[in-house]
């Protein structure tokens, strides 16, 4: 029999559970809070340093990165269409709040992460009983799919646009329950403040419409105690009412798209490979390549990785089709179960429309942060629909999938703390053998390593204290094991030659290059803006593994130095690195002796 769902709020005895459940989860990710930052933390760090008018007022003019972010010595000139300004005052009011600390940073990500399970549990809540309710929260909270937003500075964005939507989604049915202009202006103040935190929030209205198709009706009751509706509620609110609503979400929209249109120029699509070229004609192929990576994350706990499982699923297509069918296979016999209920329509809904704009940029988990609120409601309606029948295959099955969630997600937070204490352990060993450049002093590094290559000039800063100190990264290390070594070799009184033995820098060098949509002789104009010069001749479209550069001061110049990221010792995997073995170390070349042309400074 088809029931009125009674969309009632949680009542406060049945809180205990959730209150344990949250508890639950902080315990969980405590470890987290003593991770170190890695790449863009340091660009949004810096970046908002100093909280004065004039920095706020930059965060809502432009975007959050440009070439500037990066500090490889190739990044072409260009911005990336990432406008997210009240999500990146939120970290300049931590930075204020907290100084360079990443403790400080990690708790609040923490924390958002608890109260968007709260909040999940509260909208679960509305179609779902007690355990399917609880049963979404824990979905949500301890999902492996979560651990880059969590543990990941940078995954802020993530996490305060999910605390705004789901908030405005639970504000919005409250609206629906007796509307009023006074329940009305929130939804919509959550929606600008949302589109302010990243741009996902644009997809909203379309979930409002999913709400009325879906919402009104179906078999399960929602947590409260009698399956109808509040007194006073005809679960129906006039078409003028949502006409209104309809038209300012709109109006709100629509400035939101003129503002991007003015900054960038038009929506700003993310340039490859951080983003996919819709026009291209491979365009269809890797959006169903993203989609079967989230696809494995989300059932088979396979974890996201924008480069190397990319690589890995590119080079083992069968597999790659193997997991994806026994992926789909999982998820349409767990359907057949609960595919009537309107609780399991409202979250797939939720979370196609939320994942959607994820397929257009790199893989990533934070991506689908936001989306996955929706995969947390459908996960609790099986529970439910399940748990109703008395299958006895339900509990050891439903068992060994938290147990599982739980050992992936310690697992990730290991591997975690592993790759930014690599990332920290450059910084360290810089400022430990140069605790005190001169005044307006340069870095560069060779075989930089990975996790400290986009945001090391602004890491660099911030380690020391200071802005006359500048680091730029000439070679990056292609894994954080050993597979190649790049040689200095000084040819001239400020030239260098690097070759890579074993390897080559690029696939080519465009493939790598037109990130912004540059040409490939702006690689000149990329060195110089790094204060370098490019003095060999690079074939843009063949295979590098040599070039020579001209160092703006001459390698013997006091206030300019060069370092090396040696990790010719983790010569197995990157498991080998987390399970314990010395992280790599960063040391100081001395490229004097081996040049007879290069003579000291007096």
């Amino acid at each position: 029999m088809v029931q009125v769902a009674s969309h009632k709020s949680p009542p406060v005895l049945g809180q205990r559970p959730i209150m344990l459940l949250l508890l639950g989860t902080f315990l969980l990710h405590l470890p987290s809070l003593f991770n170190g930052l890695l790449m863009d933390d340091y660009v949004y760090i810096h970046r908002m340093r100093e909280m004065s008018w004039g920095v706020v007022q930059a965060a809502f003019t432009s975007g959050v990165l440009d070439q500037d972010a990066s500090s490889v010595w190739w990044t072409p000139e260009g911005e990336l269409p990432f406008y997210r300004p009240l999500a990146v005052i939120s970290i300049g009011l931590e930075y204020a709040l907290w100084g360079f600390s990443p403790f400080g940073f990690h708790l609040t990500n923490l924390l958002l992460h608890i109260l968007c399970t709260y909040l999940v549990w509260r909208l679960a809540g509305r179609w779902l009983n007690k355990t399917g309710a609880l049963a979404s929260a824990a979905v949500f909270a301890i999902h492996p799919v979560h651990s880059e937003a969590v543990l990941w500075v940078s995954g802020r964005f993530d996490l305060l646009v999910c605390v705004v939507m789901t908030l405005g989604a639970n504000q919005y049915l409250r609206w629906r329950d007796r509307p009023s202009w006074v329940r009305l202006l929130p939804v919509i103040a959550l929606y600008i403040i949302g589109l302010g935190c990243k741009e996902t929030a644009l997809i909203f209205p379309a979930m409002i419409v999913a709400f009325e198709l879906f919402g009104r009706f179906g078999q399960s009751g929602g947590i409260g105690r009698q399956n109808r509706p509040p007194p006073g509620c005809d679960r129906r609110p006039p078409l003028a009412a949502i006409f209104a609503i309809s038209t300012l979400m709109t109006i709100v929209g629509g400035a939101y798209l003129l503002m991007r249109f003015s900054l960038f120029g038009g929506l700003g699509s993310i340039p490859p490979p951080y983003g996919v070229d819709i026009h291209a004609s491979g365009a269809v192929g890797t959006i169903l390549f993203n989609m079967a990576q989230y696809l494995l994350d989300i059932v088979l706990f396979i974890q996201v990785d924008g480069i190397l499982m990319s690589a890995y699923w590119a080079e083992h297509m069968l597999l790659l089709g193997g997991c994806v069918t026994v992926s789909l296979a999982i998820l349409f016999w767990l359907t057949r179960f609960v595919w009537r209920e309107s609780s399991f329509r409202i979250g797939v809904s939720w979370f196609v429309l939320f994942m959607s704009p994820a397929l257009l940029a790199m893989p990533g988990e934070r991506n689908i942060y936001l989306a996955s609120a929706g995969l947390a409601i459908m996960g609790g309606a099986i529970v439910q629909s399940v748990g109703s029948r008395s299958y006895r295959w339900a509990k050891p099955v439903g068992l060994a999938v938290l147990g599982l969630s739980l050992v992936l997600t310690v697992a990730d937070q290991l591997i975690m703390r592993r790759l930014a204490g690599a990332s920290d352990r450059v910084y360290a060993d810089i400022v430990a053998a140069w605790p005190d450049p001169p005044v307006d002093a340069r870095v560069y590094v060779v075989n930089q390593c990975p996790f400290a290559s986009v945001g090391f000039n602004q890491g660099l800063k911030l380690w020391y204290g200071r802005e006359d100190v500048d680091g730029f990264v000439l070679s990056v290390s292609p894994t954080i094991e050993s597979s190649t070594r790049d040689v200095v070799t000084p040819v001239g009184a400020s030239t260098i030659r690097i070759h890579r033995e074993g390897g080559r820098f690029f696939t080519s060098f465009v493939e790598r290059f037109l990130l912004f949509a540059a040409m490939p002789d702006e690689l000149f104009a990329a060195a110089e803006r790094c204060g370098l010069t490019l003095v060999s001749a690079v074939d843009p479209y063949g295979d590098v593994d040599t070039f020579s550069l001209e160092l703006p001061r001459a390698i013997s110049a006091t206030n300019m130095t060069l370092f090396e990221w040696n990790n010719q010792h983790v010569q197995g995997s990157l498991y080998e690195l987390v399970l314990g073995a010395e992280l790599p170390r960063t040391k100081r070349l001395n490229l004097l002796s081996s040049s007879p042309d290069v003579v000291p400074d007096d």
